[in-house]
């Protein structure tokens, strides 16, 4: 039976704080860890993505950030600005 290998990542979003009260977001760190397994790993009426090779597929997906905004940590004149993401 064949050994299968599977990449899982997590990552750190680092943020800095002004005096002025605004915070800027720096880059996203990422950390991989592995996990190997045997059997298949997909089924052909199953598939999310593109077949690469004999059990590698390029799985379509997305990727999301969330995080908690304070409104009231500067008081009342604290204001938030909403921008529209465009793909490139």
């Amino acid at each position: 039976m064949k050994r299968h290998h599977q990449r899982i990542e997590t990552g750190i979003l680092t943020a800095e704080k002004s005096k002025q009260g605004n915070t800027k977001f720096k880059n996203f760190t990422t950390h991989s860890s592995s996990l190997n397994h045997s059997g298949p790993i997909w089924k052909a009426n199953d598939m999310s993505g593109p077949l690469l090779s004999e059990s590698v597929i390029s799985v379509a997906h997305d990727h999301f950030i969330t995080f908690h905004v304070d409104m009231d940590i500067d008081g009342p004149t604290n204001s938030f600005v909403e921008i529209d993401l465009v793909k490139e």
